[in-house]
């Protein structure tokens, strides 16, 4: 089966704005994730740093800098003792995110029914349990509109939309297996 190609019926109009938008490297999305916005700094002297990729033997030590040594206590408790999904979704990952400046930005643990199948239809709705994205009113609406298969999860129009980063949990009793098949479903209908 073909994949669906969504800019096909947008309107020539919407189809400028897209690739002006595009050009300029998409919307500002510091916001939605919950980045700082970046300070100007009278130091105009550069550094050389190297990056770390998965290749790389340190990449699994990267993560022991990220958090203060209470901070990844305070996580390796809430996950000893998380004995269900939802525990992990709620507490631990919380921990790892951190604060989130506007929660109406944030959602999961419900059916993607308004997204176009990826399949035949085959395949249930996605459903991911942790989700970050945009508010309704942060994006244009014929945009909206003329993209709702692809960009808007749900019929509800108070939830989120225009997906950008998914999360998925599982207890200590399931495969984490399922959670990557999940992922990696989630970001495809994203995609």
């Amino acid at each position: 089966i073909p994949a669906l190609d969504p800019l096909r019926s947008c309107k020539p109009e919407i189809l400028k704005e897209i690739k002006k938008l595009s050009r300029r490297g998409g919307p500002d999305l510091s916001d939605i994730r919950n980045f700082p916005d970046p300070h100007d700094s009278d130091n105009k002297t550069t550094t050389k740093t190297t990056s770390t990729t998965a290749y790389n033997r340190n990449f699994n030590n990267i993560w022991l800098t990220m958090f203060s040594k209470q901070q990844f206590e305070e996580f390796r408790e809430t996950d000893m003792n998380a004995s269900k999904e939802k525990h992990i979704v709620r507490l631990a990952i919380l921990i790892i995110e951190g604060h989130i400046d506007d929660v109406r930005c944030m959602g999961g643990d419900y059916p993607f029914r308004n997204f176009a199948p990826l399949t035949d239809g085959t395949l249930t709705n996605a459903k991911p349990d942790h989700f970050l994205s945009a508010r309704p009113e942060q994006l244009n609406h014929q945009f909206c509109d003329e993209l709702s298969d692809f960009v808007v999860p749900s019929t509800q129009k108070d939830h989120p939309i225009a997906l950008n980063f998914f999360q998925e949990a599982k207890d200590p009793d399931e495969s984490s297996a399922v959670a990557t098949r999940q992922a990696c479903y989630d970001d495809a209908m994203r995609a």
